[in-house]
């Protein structure tokens, strides 16, 4: 009988909250108010000249803290460069994605990005650059342009918070999509599908 449960939701502002629902779906009215939405960390380094030239950085270790754990990059004559490190931390850390961003400055144009690919409070980024003592060239040093955040929403009044912004869990059979920070509660309407 299960397969035959279904119900409907909808939502008076689909651009700040949609809602899915399954066959388990309690029916009922939402009052959904969003204050944050969860985000992803991303960090920033200051511009350099070259993206690829050998030298642009130090030798040594790179220490990557990503929610949690720490990943050993060893730094060397061979990938001593901003292309360099952007293929060491994409081949060597899982769960983020490291580039190159070129912003069009006259001297030093190239920017070292590393970007979380989770959202949620847990999924932080640390670079310790301490351990980049030998060679020629200049540490990264980065800057936090997003930091990694749980979504933080009211239903019916109550707290909730949730590392993503598919909320689901929270009320039997129901998914609440978040899209945007609320102004005014946001109502969901969910009814069983005859």
């Amino acid at each position: 009988q299960a397969e035959m449960r279904a119900a409907t939701g909808t939502s008076t502002d689909d651009t700040a909250v949609a809602v899915t629902t399954d066959g388990d779906a309690v029916p009922g009215r939402y009052a959904i108010e969003v204050t944050t939405l969860a985000a992803a960390e991303i960090e920033v380094s200051q511009g350099f000249a070259a993206r690829a030239t050998l030298g642009t950085v130090p030798e040594g270790t790179l220490n990557i803290t990503y929610g949690g754990t720490t990943t050993a990059l060893t730094v060397d004559a061979t990938n001593s460069s901003l292309a360099g490190l952007v293929t060491l931390i994409n081949e060597n850390i899982t769960g983020v994605s490291a580039y190159i961003m070129d912003t069009g400055d006259a001297t030093a144009p190239y920017r070292l990005v590393i970007a979380g690919l989770d959202t949620g409070a847990t999924n932080t980024i640390e670079v310790d650059t301490s351990g980049l003592v030998s060679g020629t060239g200049t540490s990264p040093a980065f800057a936090t342009t997003s930091a990694a955040a749980d979504a933080a929403l009211t239903v019916n009044g109550v707290a909730v918070t949730h590392p993503d912004n598919d909320i689901d869990g929270v009320v039997d059979g129901i998914t609440f999509n978040l899209n945007d920070v609320t102004t005014e509660p946001v109502t969901i309407n969910v009814k069983t599908d005859v």
